[in-house]
């Protein structure tokens, strides 16, 4: 059966009918008159996805075309990656964005006029504030500048685990209590609609799955009804940095004795957790540890540590979140240092039976 090449049917309208979903709210062509950058590298949805753009009024330049496959990530920017947005802000002036999405065109990339990239989670918050949400979900690991954003606006908030499921239970749940405007999303930018929403007084339909051009369209239109920049547009949430990566070759089963020892709100854990998450390392006092998916330190100073293993490989992945760029990349580069960083440490304390 494998060996065989299935005929498979040739579904011509799907591309219009997604386009549609959105031409028919945005039929005012908001976007037009503004210079967009469109990033299409070996992404799925490159030409649909400029095709629309200029639907909705868009001067769209698409650049980076590849006939090869570019893995791009919007959780794990790679320094080539942004140096290379820094260069098309350089080479068109004046554009209000640049925008991208990964491979599968599921995750969006949202870089403003001076080549810097906003993550997902972020891009997330401002979406579900522009469509009036009164309810959002999104998974723990996720900067708290929504949370400080969405709580001063009075949206309901769960944190979840990681991964689109346990955001749609959220949703669902949600809706089943009475909430009519609800919407999730993940670190990555992946953005789900739990609910039928009115946005600019026509419905725009639930869609439980993630989407990437619906907060590009968003940040896109927000700043230009706001007569913003998108850098002027983001800099109006709370000033939150975060960070991520990995370390592969973690042993699971070093792992699961790790959350054993650790993954606990208790003092004894707390005083464990400094001995590698301490003043050395310039983090302040554990003040609370949250267990809902890996062990998430909160520290006295505001920084943030998040220690996680991923759910399909041998690896263990730290996100941070600090007051400084600096002080996000800093935390997770020391965790992740070879051979002897924070996790590496840890490693050798669990192995040794310490």
């Amino acid at each position: 059966m494998l060996k065989q090449t299935p005929s498979l049917p040739e579904i011509v309208n799907a591309g219009r009918a997604y386009n549609e979903r959105y031409t028919h709210i945005f039929a005012d062509q908001p976007l037009a008159g503004k210079k967009v950058i469109f990033y299409q590298h070996s992404a799925v949805g490159r030409d649909l996805l400029v095709e629309l753009l200029r639907e909705l009024g868009a001067d769209v330049e698409p650049v980076g075309r590849s006939d090869h496959f570019i893995p791009i990530d919007s959780e794990n920017v790679k320094p080539e990656h942004r140096a290379y947005f820094k260069e098309l802000a350089e080479q068109y002036p004046g554009s209000l964005a640049i925008v991208s999405t990964d491979g599968d065109s599921d995750r969006p990339f949202v870089v403003d006029e001076t080549g810097e990239f906003h993550r997902g989670d972020i891009l997330g918050a401002v979406v579900a504030h522009w469509l009036k949400a009164d309810f959002a979900a999104y998974p723990i690991s996720n900067s708290d500048a929504a949370d400080i954003w969405l709580g001063q606006q009075g949206v309901p908030i769960n944190h979840t685990k990681i991964g689109s499921p346990f955001v749609i239970a959220a949703m669902n749940e949600a809706e089943a209590a009475g909430k009519t405007k609800v919407v999730g999303w993940e670190a990555n930018g992946g953005f789900l609609i739990g609910s039928d929403l009115d946005v600019r007084g026509r419905k725009m339909t639930a869609l439980a799955t993630r989407d990437a051009i619906l907060p590009i369209i968003v940040a896109l239109v927000a700043a230009s009804e706001a007569g913003q920049t998108i850098s002027e547009l983001f800099a109006g949430l709370p000033q939150r940095y975060t960070q991520s990566g990995l370390i592969d070759d973690f042993p699971a089963d070093v792992y699961r004795h790790m959350v054993e020892r650790f993954g606990q709100d208790t003092p004894e854990a707390k005083v464990l957790l400094a001995r590698f998450f301490g003043s050395d390392n310039g983090f302040g006092d554990i003040t609370k540890i949250n267990t809902l998916d890996g062990i998430r330190m909160y520290f006295e100073n505001g920084d943030i540590a998040h220690l996680r293993q991923s759910s399909n490989a041998p690896q263990l992945r730290i996100y941070t979140v600090a007051n400084t760029q600096d002080r996000a990349n800093e935390m997770a580069a020391q965790a992740l240092a070879e051979p002897d960083g924070i996790f590496r440490q840890i490693q050798k304390l669990i192995e040794s039976g310490g």
